[in-house]
């Protein structure tokens, strides 16, 4: 798969190593957070985030929450952590989250919260309601799907704080550490955010999605680069859709 072309991909790419720099690793230790580094011998500048994997859900979430752990881990992107871990044995930095979407979406902006499901209500002017917020799937969701509420009352306004604070902070953090670690030696770094999501009824076969938002997050060389290799291993591959 990708991971045993990584380095192969990486000198298609020619960025130019940055030999005077030594290798470092910033990695820390966390309980909310996996990092995940290879050796600076067999490291290569792809760092992969994995953010809606984590299954450790909060005892004090799970008394918040009227609904059923079965639903709650319906946001998950089930198994993609299980996916990636031998991904560092094969050059590719991994950043991890430890816990659940429904508690904490580390892919939103951290002012994309609901001002009403705090009492008191949060300031909006401070906020960003997207189109994802007034959906319910901020950055603290507020549902799991449509019509399926994760809490019966308002949260106290200090687990806004702590969310950010604890969870999502940490994620970002560990993430420009690890990005800062392979500029030091490399001079680049290319960032893959991994996802899974259900079957869903099309027309043509879809084993690989890739997404670069319509050209706006990578270059078109790039993602061809990683649609050469899936389709070399007889993936059907689609991109930006579904």
């Amino acid at each position: 798969m990708v991971f045993t072309s990584a380095y192969g991909l990486w000198q298609a790419f020619i960025v130019k190593k940055n030999q005077k720099l030594p290798c470092t690793n910033t990695a820390r230790p966390s309980s909310t957070v996996g990092i995940h580094l290879p050796s600076c011998r067999k490291r290569t500048p792809f760092l992969l985030s994995s953010p809606h994997s984590g299954r450790n859900y909060p005892q004090h979430f799970l008394e918040m929450a009227v609904l059923p752990m079965t639903e709650l881990e319906r946001m998950e992107d089930r198994f993609t952590d299980q996916l990636l871990r031998y991904a560092p044995e094969n050059g590719l930095s991994l950043v991890q989250a430890l816990f659940p979407r429904s508690f904490c979406d580390v892919n939103r902006d951290w002012r994309e919260l609901d001002a009403t499901m705090f009492s008191p209500p949060l300031i909006e002017k401070d906020l960003i309601l997207s189109t994802k917020v007034s959906a319910g799937y901020g950055v603290i969701p507020r549902c799991t799907s449509p019509g399926k509420s994760i809490y019966r009352y308002c949260l106290p306004l200090e687990e806004a704080g702590h969310r950010l604070s604890q969870y999502w902070k940490p994620y970002h953090t560990a993430l420009q550490q690890t990005q800062k670690t392979l500029h030091a030696q490399f001079g680049a770094s290319i960032l893959l955010d991994i996802h899974s999501m259900p079957p869903l009824a099309q027309s043509r076969p879809c084993d690989v999605v890739l997404g670069n938002r319509h050209g706006k997050t990578c270059s078109d060389r790039l993602i061809s680069l990683v649609e050469h290799l899936f389709l070399e291993k007889g993936y059907h591959v689609q991109r930006n859709t579904p």
